[in-house]
């Protein structure tokens, strides 16, 4: 029989039906067969005949089929190979007759070992017939290629070696990314598209010192810097020269942390500019990964998470972003922006028990920022801070956005959970409660020229100063131009008292307080002068459309102007003042006797369950009034006082109805043992000025034009 078929092999798709498989080759018998199945993820298993299938067709020479015992499944790939023996089995005798049939079945036999190797031989790798036959193919013996890759040196002769070999690197090997108009690159450039600091040598174990490997990196040409999880300890502060990205794999997994034996003699932070003399820096961003200051190694030390600027020259840091970050457990502050900085964005990040006691001072916020240009806080969390939740201190242009503050002040010293001093911005959208001691809120600025041109609108601010024996929830402190409405104000806890909604300090001026809900205090809002202040001036104060609630156990005012004021044009209109529980016992007050607040405006307010409406101290008794308060002069003559007496003087303040009030200065200041008192009888358009020796002599005092305030209450 003939072999006329170069065919040794055939393959089939599995479907979970079909059994029979045809075999479209000569194969002597049923053992000459290979029956691999190939599953659909590439792992092959060799068939068992009379296991697995039986054959029938053997020498035939058409060939014949398999039967499997169960259907090929969906996805299998069956495939059927010869694969004969490589023994002779036929036995011919001398002088016998020459059995052709056996013969022929024999040569049959050696055809199909020619072809079957062939068959392999088709599958192997081939050095071109070109090459030359000085080429080797001997492989290297197994001791010397074991662990190490397949490759060939420069004459093309099979060699190995380990990665990287010389002088081929991933430059030379090719990457193309899928997708229409992808260009070709090296392996090389591609990996450098994610520069990591394990490049630089970090190792990430929490164990190492990774100083100067993420020093390197920050040293390097690279840009954009990827920090792979892990736990990186940092032992010296990391300085950066010029732009930079450095991104984790996010916070809790890829960890920058303060070393125990961290040290350094400045101010410094784990990572910052420190303090160039000259110069700047631009574009720095910070992503996904957590700096933790390790505050229980360096309780005291006086140094940051992060530092930029300084605190004087010419050195300035522009666009800095943090999105995404975690910073804590800081010994002072978790972020330091010192002067010179401008541009800062802090978006999504989360701040905690930043600060330690620190040279007997109470030092640590989470954001100490200090003449910053543009400072945006967005959708950021500050809490457990040993003093403020966030500081910002005469910035320009500064926004706190949908931002929460929560827990701070834990040192128990007057913090608040945010302090803004700044220059034109905005508060708005924040929570802002449980700060320990300190008010929930501070819009404060003690230095001309003053803050100015600042929205707080839409935040919810409750019990805050819980260890403190007043309570406020926002305190204002010399401010203008400040608009303060559609905020929440809440105090669920009666226990400290007196309790302040918003309590305000000093000079104030062209402030709207408008549409608030200010819930469960004492004093709904109160303006307040200090022993210190030299009659604090409240001018322009416009107080509408709020709703005051008071305390269930004690409220005394809903608006209250306190003692040591003056000012013009102060208007409480439309307001609902509701005492809960018990009344309040004065809706609007005016201490009259010792402020001097002129066009004084208390109209249109709805009062429920209050004692007293409106209360005016200089008349003593409640009105529903407006304050008009004008100047004149009038001449006093000079007199002698003798020892223990008193001179009374009347004086003419003509062009008023019924002033209720008149206060004097004299055209000079009296000699040592004078004092005097002013006083008007009720309707008239007299002053009686009473002068009084207090001394054993006589003392004379010389004529003048002396200076008086006149007052008017006119019932609405």
């Amino acid at each position: 029989m003939t072999v006329s078929s170069t065919t040794t092999r055939v393959s089939y798709s599995g479907n979970g039906v079909t059994t029979v498989f045809t075999v479209p080759f000569y194969f002597l018998t049923q053992n000459d067969l290979l029956v691999i199945l190939r599953a659909s993820n590439g792992v092959e298993t060799t068939q068992t005949i009379g296991t697995n299938y039986t054959v029938s067709g053997a020498g035939v020479a058409t060939g014949g089929s398999i039967t499997m015992t169960s259907a090929p499944a969906a996805g299998t790939t069956v495939v059927i190979l010869r694969n004969a023996a490589f023994t002779q089995g036929t036995d011919i005798l001398p002088n016998d007759k020459l059995p052709a049939e056996s013969l022929e079945t024999a040569l049959d036999k050696l055809t199909m070992l020619t072809q079957q190797l062939e068959e392999e031989v088709g599958r192997a790798v081939k050095f071109p017939a070109s090459d030359s036959s000085a080429l080797s193919a001997q492989l290297p013996a197994s001791s010397v290629r074991a662990a190490k890759f397949l490759s060939f040196d420069s004459s093309g002769n099979p060699a190995v070696t380990t990665a990287n070999p010389s002088p081929y690197t991933s430059a030379d090997v090719t990457f193309i990314a899928s997708g229409s108009n992808a260009v070709l690159r090296s392996v090389q450039s591609k990996l450098r598209d994610t520069v990591s600091v394990k490049d630089f040598g970090a190792v990430g174990d929490g164990v190492t010192d990774d100083t100067a490997a993420f020093q390197a990196a920050f040293n390097s040409a690279s840009t954009s810097l990827f920090i792979p999880p892990g736990t990186y300890l940092i032992n010296a502060p990391l300085t950066v020269t010029k732009a930079l990205v450095l991104t984790g794999a996010g916070p809790g997994v890829s960890i920058v942390k303060r070393g125990a034996a961290y040290t350094t003699n400045l101010q410094l932070g784990i990572i910052g500019t420190g303090y160039p003399t000259s110069g700047s820096v631009s574009n720095l961003r910070f992503s996904n990964f957590t700096v933790d200051g390790n505050k229980a190694d360096h309780s005291g030390q006086p140094w940051f998470n992060f530092q930029f600027g300084v605190g004087s020259g010419p050195f300035t840091v522009d666009n800095i972003v943090f999105e995404n970050m975690e910073i804590k457990n800081a010994p002072w502050h978790g972020v330091a922006l010192l002067d010179g900085v401008s541009n800062v964005l802090v978006d999504n990040c989360i701040f905690s028990s930043c600060g330690t006691l620190n040279a007997g001072n109470n030092n640590g916020t989470s954001i100490y920022a200090q003449s910053t240009q543009t400072l945006t806080l967005t959708e950021s969390t500050f809490e457990n801070h040993w003093e403020h939740g966030a500081y910002i201190d005469d910035c320009d242009n500064a926004n706190v956005l949908n931002c929460t503050f929560r827990g701070n002040g834990l040192k128990n010293i007057e913090a608040y959970g945010l302090s803004f001093r700044a220059s034109f911005g905005s508060v708005i959208g924040n929570r802002i409660y449980n700060t320990i001691k300190g008010a929930g809120l501070a819009v404060v600025r003690a230095a001309a020229p003053g803050l100015r041109n600042v929205v707080v609108s839409g935040n919810v601010i409750y019990n805050n100063s819980l260890n403190n024996s007043v309570r406020e929830e926002v305190v204002f402190w010399n401010t203008a131009n400040v608009v303060f409405s559609n905020n929440i104000l809440g105090n669920s806890d009666g226990n400290n008292t007196p309790q302040f909604g918003i309590n305000v300090f000093g000079p104030n001026s062209f402030c709207v307080f408008d549409g608030n809900i200010i819930n469960g205090y004492d004093f709904g809002i109160r303006f307040n002068g200090e022993a210190t202040d030299a009659k604090p001036n409240l001018n322009n104060i416009t107080i509408t459309n709020n709703q005051i609630y008071g305390y269930k156990v004690s409220s005394l005012y809903g608006v209250f102007i306190a003692t040591n004021l003056e000012g013009d044009a102060f208007l409480v209109s439309n307001n609902l003042i509701k005492g809960i529980g018990n009344p309040f016992a004065v809706g609007v007050g005016c201490n009259q006797v010792s402020s001097n607040v002129s066009n004084f405006i208390a109209k249109d307010n709805t009062f429920i369950n209050v004692t007293t409406n409106v209360f005016n101290a200089s008349v003593g008794s409640p009105v529903y009034l407006e304050f008009y308060k004008q100047v004149v002069t009038a001449s006093v003559a000079g007199a002698t006082v003798n020892a223990g007496a008193t001179n009374t003087v009347t004086v003419t303040v003509t062009g008023y109805t019924s002033p209720t009030y008149v206060t004097g200065t004299p055209a000079a200041p009296l000699p040592d043992g004078l004092v005097w008192t002013v006083s008007v009888p009720a309707g008239a358009q007299t002053a009686t000025v009473q002068i009084t020796n207090i001394t054993g002599s006589p003392i004379a005092y010389s004529t003048g034009n002396w200076r008086f305030q006149v007052t008017r209450a006119i019932i609405a």
